[in-house]
């Protein structure tokens, strides 16, 4: 399983078909019930995993989303480590992006009415510290708050790319988090909450002014 391919220990799950403005979301939600809450759930890859990150539908998915009346959204992915002490199998809550993507549709206001949105804390803020002391309490390792560097893809970044974002102190770095840009931010638009949880899957860091890169592309699907 990929981090947004599926979700399981959904009891009573559904198949919902949900029209919206901007085409199909990835896939019909899966609506049930996890616990006392009820859920619903998109892979947002698609079923079979056929949409890249940059071919995602995300204005879909969160019309869908509101659609259906959720209210808080959890987006986890895979990322890499940018810092050394971002260690692979560590979860970050981020709390901040820095979008280097250039192609993908990132807002419902295409016109005519003009509209600017505040976008300086993209991240719900109140469910960030729910999730890192539920983490803390199961023993995991988490980081409470971090930046996610967003890049195009699919390709993964140049070692200049890479020093670079560590220098400035970034934490993680993946081509999903279109879904903070074109989520986040639609989630904004939409009047979501939104939290993003990065789970470390690779290191791309300097250590002694050296670029470290430890692990290699196979090395990364398979983790996936």
């Amino acid at each position: 399983m990929r981090p947004g391919d599926s979700l399981a220990d959904v009891d009573d799950a559904e198949a919902v078909e949900v029209d919206t403005p901007y085409g199909e979301p990835s896939a019909p939600p899966v609506v049930g019930s996890i616990g006392p809450y009820r859920v619903a759930f998109i892979p947002r890859h698609g079923v079979k995993h056929q949409f890249p990150p940059h071919a995602i539908n995300y204005r879909a998915n969160l019309w869908a989303m509101k659609e259906l009346g959720v209210e808080r959204i959890v987006g986890p992915c895979a990322a890499g480590s940018l810092q050394p002490g971002v260690k692979i199998g560590d979860f970050v809550v981020c709390d901040q992006v820095v979008d280097r993507t250039r192609t993908r549709p990132h807002t419902f206001y295409d016109g005519p009415v003009t509209t600017h949105i505040s976008f300086a804390d993209p991240y719900c803020t109140t469910m960030r510290p729910v999730i890192v002391d539920r983490a803390r309490e199961l023993g995991i390792g988490v980081h409470d708050g971090g930046t996610m560097v967003v890049i195009e893809g699919p390709r993964f970044s140049t070692r200049a790319e890479s020093a670079w974002f560590n220098s400035e102190g970034w934490q993680t770095i993946n081509d999903l988090s279109i879904y903070v840009r074109g989520a986040a931010l639609t989630s904004v638009e939409r009047r979501r909450r939104d939290r993003f949880l990065s789970r470390v899957i690779d290191e791309s860091r300097r250590l002694d002014g050296v670029l470290q890169s430890t692990m290699t592309r196979d090395e990364v699907f398979e983790m996936w």
